[in-house]
């Protein structure tokens, strides 16, 4: 299990959640996981704590480069082609692997500074291009990182990964005087986004194969004004071969027709046709609804979310 605190990790940022988890995971086994894998495809194993070319080459009476070239193409194979992982990721993996082979592709500096780059350590930029890496990770490519290792976890023969995130220090809305400070506070705002990033990984559910997330908060973030569960009581929807609710649209329509506008993107090419267009639909939609002439309206269908669950609750008793 790898844990976290708020206190001690900037939660509200999806990159230094992921520093925190790399930082506890041991690459270098991970790497080992992964080049036994590779000898056993090519169907010569590796005996424990022997892994360099020269090494399995001996235990098994081959030429040691004919075997280099058998195991670096298993190796590639293994994790340049599998595009569920990040591609940068894959090229790290490969590197830290081909440390272990003892070749010279890949020596001790070069593995730290792949190791520094998981890690959130300051690397140069001309490091990581040596090491075939070519964009640091960041909040733009952090959640894809973060989401990947359970899977390559399993990859490498582990149980996965349960993360444990402690949040009580976002329930600390005032920060206490200096002397008594201690790690990191948050603002509203920084608050917020811990929020989001949390509503992100319950997005990312279905990519997060192998991969647990306990997100622990005290009962006050749950518990104050306007934090209460709730639920949606009914829900709108348009363009519904069931619609029967009509809105009259008549007095908002020229709103409606000019934010309709402000998308260019989508609307510039239609120019007068666009309003012509809504306004012929509306009147239909008047006319569907029975209204007197001159009337716009739009339709819905209303789905009654609250009736549904008070009859599914009578059912369950």
């Amino acid at each position: 299990m790898v844990s976290l605190s708020a206190e001690t990790t900037k939660v509200h940022m999806i990159d230094q959640v992921f520093f925190a988890v790399a930082r506890q995971i041991d690459w270098d086994q991970v790497a080992v996981a992964i080049v036994n894998t590779a000898y056993d495809n090519i169907a010569v194993p590796a005996a424990p704590g022997r892994l360099t070319v020269a090494e399995v080459a001996a235990d098994h009476d081959l030429d040691p480069r004919e075997l280099y070239r058998s195991v670096r193409r298993a190796l590639e194979h293994l994790l340049l082609t599998d595009t569920s992982f990040p591609r940068e990721l894959r090229r790290a993996l490969l590197r830290l692997a081909q440390a272990h082979l003892g070749s010279g592709d890949v020596n001790t500096a070069e593995a730290l500074v792949i190791h520094g780059w998981l890690t959130g350590e300051r690397v140069g930029l001309r490091e990581l291009r040596d090491a075939m890496i070519y964009a640091r990770i960041g909040r733009h490519n952090a959640r894809t990182m973060l989401t990947s290792v359970g899977r390559l976890l399993l990859r490498a023969g582990y149980g996965g990964l349960v993360l444990h995130c402690d949040l009580t220090r976002l329930a600390e809305a005032r920060r206490p005087p200096v002397p008594e400070r201690t790690g990191i506070y948050y603002s509203k705002a920084a608050v917020l986004d811990a929020y989001e990033l949390l509503r992100q990984l319950i997005d990312a559910t279905d990519d997060l194969t192998g991969m647990l997330v306990l997100a622990v908060v005290p009962p006050e973030l749950v518990s104050d004004e306007g934090l209460q569960p709730w639920s949606v009581s009914e829900v709108w929807l348009m363009a519904h071969e069931g619609s029967g609710h009509f809105v009259d649209v008549t007095d908002t329509f020229d709103r409606k027709v000019a934010a309709l506008r402000a998308h260019q993107s989508q609307t510039s090419h239609l120019g007068d046709e666009l309003e012509t267009m809504l306004r012929s639909w509306s009147t239909t939609m008047a006319a569907t609804a029975g209204w007197p002439e001159g009337r716009l309206a739009e339709a819905r269908s209303r789905a009654n979310l609250a009736d549904r669950e008070l009859d599914r609750r009578q059912r369950d008793r």
